[in-house]
């Protein structure tokens, strides 16, 4: 029996016992928050770190066009919701490609790491996690939960009612798949599948989206320093969709893979919605394809890179545990800027930006230079050892741009 057959046998099981008609609701791939009202007033937003900590993020989702300040209930109500960024304002955030996925920004902006003010989060309200003081003392089902959260006044997640039977779930699929997916605009992963009568928003059956490929290009493979100290390379691609998510880049473990599978920049190369490059298309290459050639020194503190054979290493402890930058803390108004390396655009369009913030772009390193702007192929440069030897800060493009947010 395959994969795809004891799927359809569970599908059917869980049928059997299913109520008539079913909702199915839409599985959201975005940050999850619990959202606390009282007496009809927002009380608490709380987000669970990788860390299993409670992170109160009150005001920055206050700020949402989606989230209500008031509601008509006036009991305590808690409930669950998912806050992401549509596809088209990662896009427009995301200009640089900083960010592999747009739950890392999402992630920033509720951690209070960048400035939010004008960055509208989108929070999709899915079920009713805790209520009290309804008139009705069985509390609600699924169908009269999302009624209800519409009612005061919530953005919730997209649902449908249905027959219940195994041709009604396929047709919906087949549907939504081909007439509406895009039209969502934000990041899904499936469908869940409950009884619309049903008070148990956990016993639904889960329908993931099915596995999806595509040919890509890669623009550009930059090697970026994560806490540990081991340098990853990310290989950046021009957008695209896959099985419900919108990818710019992705992240490979290591560089071995690179070397195994002679990726190339500029080489198409077949990805699936795991993030993973599972072959090249080497009978496509034109010969204007360039080998990535492994750093010798980091990029983001310039010291050189400890290589054990499968992994880089930066040993440099100041480099990796080197706090998020923020405009508060780090702003360029006043400061004197040089740059050197390869940006990513003109450097007629960094001296706007930086005279936009409040800076100055200089030509050369010397006692008033506040910060080197550093590119790729700015190692060893002039004007880079010069700021080693001045001990002048030396910052990423990544950070400049969180300085001037």
């Amino acid at each position: 029996m395959t994969h795809t057959d004891k799927y359809q046998l569970r599908l059917k099981e869980y049928l059997k016992q299913a109520g008539n008609p079913l909702l199915i609701k839409l599985l959201i791939n975005g940050l999850t928050v619990e959202m606390t009202y009282q007496n009809g007033l927002l009380n608490k937003v709380i987000m669970v770190d990788q860390n299993h900590f409670e992170v109160d993020v009150t005001q920055v989702v206050r700020i949402s066009v989606d989230v209500p300040d008031k509601i008509l209930f006036k009991g305590l109500l808690k409930v669950r919701a998912h806050v992401i960024h549509t596809f088209s304002d990662f896009e427009k955030l995301n200009r640089n490609g900083l960010y592999l996925h747009h739950k890392d920004l999402t992630k920033k902006i509720l951690q209070q790491q960048m400035d939010y003010e004008q960055r509208k989060l989108r929070v999709i309200v899915s079920n009713i996690v805790d209520i009290f003081g309804l008139d009705n003392d069985s509390g609600y089902n699924e169908i009269e939960q999302v009624e209800f959260l519409k009612n005061q006044g919530f953005h919730v997640v997209y649902y449908e009612q249905i027959e219940n039977s195994i041709e009604g779930i396929h047709l919906f699929y087949e549907t939504f798949m081909e007439y509406h997916r895009q039209e969502i605009g934000y990041s899904v992963s499936g469908l869940q599948i409950l009884s619309a009568d049903s008070h148990d928003c956990n016993e639904g059956f889960i329908l993931p989206f099915s596995s999806d490929e595509a040919i890509l290009t890669v623009d550009d493979i930059c090697p970026e320093v994560i806490p540990s100290g081991r340098i990853e390379p990310i290989v950046r691609i021009k957008a695209i969709d896959l099985a419900g998510e919108r990818y710019y880049s992705l992240r490979m473990h290591g560089f071995s893979l690179i070397k195994l599978m002679d990726i190339r920049i500029g080489d198409q190369v077949l990805m699936s919605d795991v993030q993973t490059i599972i072959g090249v298309e080497i009978e496509k290459r034109t010969g204007t394809e360039t080998c990535f050639v492994l750093p010798e020194f980091c990029p983001n503190c310039g010291d050189k890179v400890k290589n054990d054979g499968e992994q880089l290493y930066c040993t440099n402890s100041d480099c990796r545990n080197k706090p998020v930058f923020n405009r508060e803390q780090h702003g360029i108004k006043g400061k004197t800027v040089v740059i050197t390396g390869t940006l990513s655009i003109r450097r007629y369009d960094f001296r706007k930006l930086i005279e936009q913030a409040g800076g100055v772009l200089a030509g050369a390193v010397t006692n008033q230079t506040d910060y080197l702007l550093m590119g790729s192929k700015g190692v060893g440069t002039v004007k880079y050892r010069k700021a080693k030897s001045l001990k002048v800060p030396i910052i990423t493009e990544e950070q400049f741009r969180l300085m001037i947010e």
